[in-house]
């Protein structure tokens, strides 16, 4: 599928003709994108390395486009759909005809025969047209057209062509009767098929926010390996300076060894953050289900940590805006929606199972009239339904069926009260876990966020202590120990820094997926933005 470029960046049309445009101003993403329907779009097409460049929202974008999590999601609305077309069919009006004919010779008895004939020589000629259909109250309208037309040598020497107009009726009276016994596996369905697009968004929601947690991932990684490999270069230097200083005979040849001892051990750092960033980098192709590609070979990330400012989080103090939240999650998150729907859908096919009876008494009602006409004219086959002055027929019949045991209906009832209460278990057991889950991510946003504050301070307090370390020293009242300390400490408190940051993003995209705030249940199309991937949601 080749995508449209126009002056406003990428734009991917869906095929139920919802698109979702990316825009590209001052380099960074911020025209939203839509997220409804994304993944057909490049069915067997994956995108490849080279087309992530770097943003965040791009990681998104890729994601919904590669991941099978959602291509198998929307297979399932697809077998939904398939259900409810299954259950929709038996409303459908049957349309049947029907056309024979016989040639049939018959002997005659010896009684019967007269000059020399010895046997009947007939044919025998029908058609029949009717349509069927059944109403949603389970009654079956039938109504039917058949002619038969014979001729014989015997008794039929007038070619009688006989027709019969007929409006039949079944009427259940006991099992199968009413709307809600004959409509619970359509409603069942539609209801089947509601949910599966609610897991569909869900299963996005999931996806979108293990993409955005690995790619603070693979930033961390990428300012962890800055850090090891500015630390090393420091120690470089200290170790050249310490090198001149010892040939000067200003500074012992020992403690050159000390600098040498430190270099090493921030080259295995620098080499240790080289392999994390690589299995990041793996970790966010992965991610965005990059088909065949050297972690290498993937951009790094562009879009830095956000600044957060302490407003920014007033809204966790507020007890009841984050106990509403809650509450809104527990009943409108979409995998509750999902689950909640299925539990509607249970308990539709419940209720016609309980209300089905049992034993089976059919009604059945026919009301017509016959016509003839006499020839061996073609037409005598159309016009064989005039009347004449013919009287109406009229057709009453009742039909009951009991069953010896009651075990097909007991087990419909047990199974449908078995997948009601599965469905209701299911629910609470997930409402328990996400009121649990929203709790424990707002702890981890408070403290993320207190940490990332203490560990900036102390990454801008630490440089400045190695640089006046670094003078004490030049006036010899410093000492070589004291600055590999507080150069090693540097390195510390500044990844402690970036690990705060990451902790706490990450703890931002799990608390908006798990309060259901990337994706709404009720919208067909929404737009998503830098600003919901990254900041709180308003209460």
């Amino acid at each position: 599928m080749t995508l449209p470029i126009d002056r406003e960046g990428i734009r991917i049309l869906c095929p139920d003709a919802t698109s979702y445009t990316f825009c590209k101003r001052r380099g960074r993403y911020k025209t939203p994108l839509v997220l409804l329907g994304l993944w057909p779009l490049l069915v067997g097409q994956p995108l490849q390395a080279a087309q992530f460049d770097g943003h965040l929202l791009e990681a998104v974008r890729l994601t919904l486009a590669n991941a099978p999590d959602i291509a198998l999601s929307e297979q399932q609305i697809q077998a939904s759909q398939g259900r409810l077309l299954a259950a929709q069919s038996e409303f459908v009006p049957v349309i049947y005809s029907g056309l024979g004919g016989q040639s049939i010779h018959t002997p005659l008895p010896q009684a019967l025969r007269s000059g020399g004939q010895t046997e009947i020589n007939g044919d025998l000629f029908n058609y029949t047209v009717g349509a069927s259909k059944k109403l949603y109250s389970g009654v079956i309208v039938n109504p039917e057209l058949s002619v038969i037309r014979t001729s014989d040598n015997y008794g039929n020497t007038t070619i009688p062509n006989s027709g019969n107009l007929a409006l039949n009726f079944t009427v259940p009276l006991l099992k199968n009767s009413g709307t809600l016994v004959n409509t619970a596996n359509m409603t069942a369905a539609q209801l089947e098929l509601d949910s599966a697009a609610q897991d569909y968004r869900f299963t996005l929601s999931a996806k979108i926010a293990s993409t955005v947690i690995a790619y603070w991932d693979c930033l961390a990684a990428k300012k962890l390996l800055d850090i090891s490999a500015a630390a090393e270069n420091r120690s470089k230097e200290f170790l050249d300076s310490a090198h001149k200083l010892a040939n000067a005979d200003e500074i012992p040849q020992a403690e050159v060894k000390r600098y040498e001892t430190q270099l090493a051990g921030d080259t295995i750092n620098r080499i240790s953050a080289e392999q994390a960033l690589v299995v990041a980098r793996a970790g966010l192709a992965l991610a965005m289900q990059l088909q065949n590609q050297d972690p290498a070979a993937v951009a790094l990330p562009i879009d830095d940590f956000p600044v957060v400012e302490p407003a920014d989080l007033v809204s966790l103090d507020n007890a009841v805006s984050v106990q509403n939240l809650i509450e809104t999650a527990a009943q409108q998150r979409l995998d509750v929606q999902a689950i909640s729907i299925r539990q509607q859908a249970a308990n539709t096919l419940l209720a016609a199972a309980q209300q089905n009876n049992r034993t089976q008494l059919d009604l059945n009602l026919s009301f017509g009239y016959s016509g003839l006409t006499e020839g061996s004219a073609v037409a005598n086959t159309v016009t064989a339904l005039q009347p004449k002055g013919n009287g109406p027929n009229a057709a009453v019949s009742v039909n009951l069926a009991f069953p010896v045991t009651d075990n097909a209906y007991r087990s419909a009832i047990v199974q449908r009260a078995a997948a009601a209460e599965q469905n209701s278990i299911q629910t609470r057991a997930l409402q328990n876990a996400i009121r649990n889950n929203i709790h424990v991510h707002i702890n981890a946003l408070r403290l993320s966020a207190a940490q990332w504050a203490k560990a900036k301070f102390q990454a801008e307090t630490q440089f400045q202590v190695l640089e006046n370390e670094k003078k004490r020293y030049k006036l010899g009242v410093g000492s070589v120990l004291d600055i590999i300390y507080n150069n090693g400490q540097l390195s510390v408190s500044q990844a402690n820094a970036v690990y705060a940051a990451r902790d706490f993003f990450q703890a931002v995209i799990r608390f908006r997926f798990e309060t259901g705030q990337l994706l709404e249940p009720l919208h067909e199309q929404q737009t998503l933005d830098m600003a919901e991937l990254t900041t709180l949601p308003d209460h």
